[in-house]
């Protein structure tokens, strides 16, 4: 019943979205469920300990997608988008400019289980604003709006070097956010390639496709 709660609460486009992609959701999901699987049958086989247990990484990531479908230029037809146009109703209507966002701003703590399983848990920011006008031109202030998510993740390591790790991870989590009106839907990422390089103090670079962002990220990451 929560599930169907938050799918009414989101947009029609969202849902179309969500529609039209339920077969990569659902690989997306399998996948995860074979990554943990995988990370379950290897524990018993895979004894050796992690050389840190936790870690905390930082890192900045490509636009959410949630964003470029619920906000973005491209996904809407808008109704005005400067006075002028053929349809007199429209002469004395507010519009606004394009609208503007940021990439994801991630925070992440990481407790390592054994050398190859990490459970990870991240806090992602991101936020989209337009400048508005009235139909003289003249600038009004800016609408702003802005998405938040928490996503707990499962990370399986497939290469484990003495400064270097190649991994993979599946994230299922929940976003809420606010332009105009409030949304709230459930999230998820999955990333087939990630890399790490350093030792107690790290960088990483990794590719991910869901909900919260498609193309790069990177960052900075401590262990301890």
């Amino acid at each position: 019943m929560q599930l169907i709660g938050i799918f009414v609460h989101l947009s029609n486009r969202q849902k179309i979205w969500l529609m039209k992609h339920r077969l990569l959701i659902l690989l997306c999901t399998l996948s995860f469920l074979a990554m943990e699987a995988s990370a379950q049958n290897q524990a018993g086989k895979q004894k050796e300990p992690a050389k840190y247990e936790h870690e905390w990484r930082f890192g900045v990531a490509g636009y959410p997608i949630i964003e470029m479908l619920g906000y973005s230029k491209w996904w809407y037809d808008y109704e005005v988008t400067a006075p002028g146009v053929a349809d007199i109703d429209r002469l004395y209507k507010d519009y606004h400019g394009p609208r503007k966002m940021i990439g994801l701003i991630s925070a992440e703590y990481s407790y390592n289980r054994h050398k190859h399983l990490t459970f990870a848990v991240g806090g992602y920011a991101s936020t989209v604003w337009e400048n508005s006008y009235d139909y003289l031109g003249n600038r009004k202030g800016i609408n702003a709006g802005f998405n938040l998510s928490i996503v707990p993740a499962v990370r399986w390591k497939y290469l484990v070097r003495d400064k270097f790790s190649m991994y993979g991870s599946v994230g299922l989590g929940i976003s809420v956010g606010y332009f105009e009106e409030w949304s709230l839907w459930p999230t998820f990422e999955f990333v087939p390639l990630g890399l790490t390089f350093g030792d107690k103090v790290y960088g990483f670079v990794e590719y991910g496709a869901g909900l919260l962002y498609i193309g790069g990220a990177a960052g900075i990451g401590y262990r301890f």
